[in-house]
């Protein structure tokens, strides 16, 4: 699973500057790509099968309209960089979330 998100970075400086302290019209956009290693998505389709059992926003298909809208959206992943290494979450609409981070890697 690779999941992608974008950020903008003034241009020139790779990214090596608070996005504050330059000029709006000198950015450019950088891709940053974040990636879930298996063992972690093992975990996260570990967590949904219990997960999805009491979940308010699961869609079992039963319903005309799914809980969670045309789209989905149901689920967040959230990836923080640090300079150890990356945080990686995911949250459910209902609040409910798992922490994925691979602490031993780091």
């Amino acid at each position: 699973m690779r999941l992608v998100a974008t950020e903008l970075v003034p241009k020139g400086q790779g990214g090596s500057i608070p996005l504050h302290h330059s000029k709006p019209h000198t950015w450019i956009n950088m891709m940053y790509q974040f990636a879930l290693e298996s063992a972690q998505v093992s975990k996260l389709s570990d967590w949904l099968i219990e997960h999805d059992k009491s979940c308010k926003f699961y869609d079992d298909g039963t319903t005309p309209v799914s809980p969670t809208g045309a789209i989905g959206g149901r689920l967040t992943y959230e990836f923080t960089p640090t300079s150890l290494g990356t945080v990686s979450v995911v949250k459910c609409a209902c609040g409910e979330s798992i922490n994925l981070t691979d602490y031993k890697s780091w």
